[in-house]
Order: C-alpha cells, then sequence, then structure tokens
C-alpha cells in the first residue's frame, strides 16, 4: 500500500510537472518590446575597422534561419548601428540598445515598427573588453535580441535575453528563437 501510494504521489507530480511544461508553447517564453521591423531583414552597420566589429558580425550570424534576421553591412541605410564605447564604471551596464545618438533613450517606434537608421547597439568596452569572444559575442547577440523586438526573459540563464551577463549561452536558446518567429 505504501509503494503504491508512493507511485501515485510520483505519478501526480510528473503530471502536474508535465501538464504546466507541455501547457506552455515555446513562443509564450518570450517578452516582447512592443516594435518590430517593417523589413524583417534587419541590416547592422559596424564597420570592419571598429574593435567591437567581430562581436557584432559573429552575433548577428546568431539570429539566421528565423522570421527575422541580422546581417552586416557597411553599405546602403543600415536599420541599426553597431559601436562600442568606453563608459568606465560610470555606468552598470555591458550592452545597451538604445535611439541614435541618445545616452539610454528606448528607440523610436512609430505605430508598432522600429524607425530605420535610429537605433543602436552598443558595447562598454570598459567591460566586455576583458570578456571572452564568446562572452562579447553573447552580450552583442543579446542587444540585437533586443534589435529585433525581445524583451528580457528571467526565467533561464540558458536564455540570451536573461538580463545580466551570467547567461550560459551566447547564442539565441529555443526561446529566443521561438519569440523572433512569433512576433515576425
Amino acid at each position: 500500500m505504501r509503494h503504491r501510494s508512493l507511485m501515485t504521489s510520483l505519478l501526480t507530480v510528473g503530471l502536474v510537472i508535465g501538464g504546466g511544461i507541455t501547457a506552455i508553447s515555446p513562443a509564450q517564453a518570450y517578452g516582447s518590446l512592443g516594435c518590430r521591423w517593417v523589413n524583417p531583414a534587419v541590416q547592422l552597420n559596424a564597420p570592419a575597422p571598429l574593435l567591437s566589429a567581430p562581436a557584432w558580425g559573429t552575433a548577428a550570424s546568431t539570429w539566421s534561419w528565423l522570421n527575422a534576421s541580422v546581417t552586416v553591412s557597411s553599405s546602403g541605410s543600415p536599420d541599426v548601428y553597431g559601436t562600442y564605447e568606453l563608459w568606465g564604471n560610470t555606468v552598470t551596464w555591458s550592452g545597451v540598445t538604445r535611439g541614435k545618438g541618445t545616452a539610454a533613450s528606448f528607440p523610436p517606434c512609430n505605430g508598432g515598427n522600429w524607425v530605420n537608421g535610429q537605433m543602436e547597439v552598443v558595447l562598454n568596452w570598459s567591460y566586455v573588453g576583458s570578456y571572452s569572444a564568446a562572452q562579447r559575442q553573447g552580450v552583442a547577440a543579446h542587444e540585437l535580441g533586443h534589435a529585433l523586438g525581445l524583451a528580457h526573459n528571467p526565467s533561464s540563464r540558458a536564455i540570451l535575453m536573461y538580463p545580466d551577463d551570467s547567461r550560459t549561452t551566447s547564442v539565441p536558446a529555443n526561446d529566443d528563437r521561438a519569440g523572433i518567429n512569433a512576433i515576425y
């Protein structure tokens, strides 16, 4: 009888846990900033002589094969500008997505759409300069996730959109990719 009670309890716990996992679709595990690009083929300008260019290039490639993508281009009119700045310890961020030319203002969003050429993604080289290439790529890919419209997701450090640099991935996780596919 005791064995049956234990089995019933384990089965109930399994159903509750399993039911909770299966009831949440991957696209529900993301947060949206409420804005997206009209053209989901987003052009990022991060010129090759720029110290942060390798991080932006590898980060952009991690957002391919989705309903929206980021490619690095040094010509034409980019949607987003990628750069780096030296803020020392005057700020607490390693990266930021902001309106172009602002200190940290939300990028312009017109009717639910980002405004071309009015957004920049920035790495704070004072922090990320000492990071490994994979960690820099993770910060850059995280900022590009914001540029595509994803908000922070504090549910797991294994998700790229986790709100701080203790995340354990440098590429979009299933939740991040499902979020982009749901937004676009």
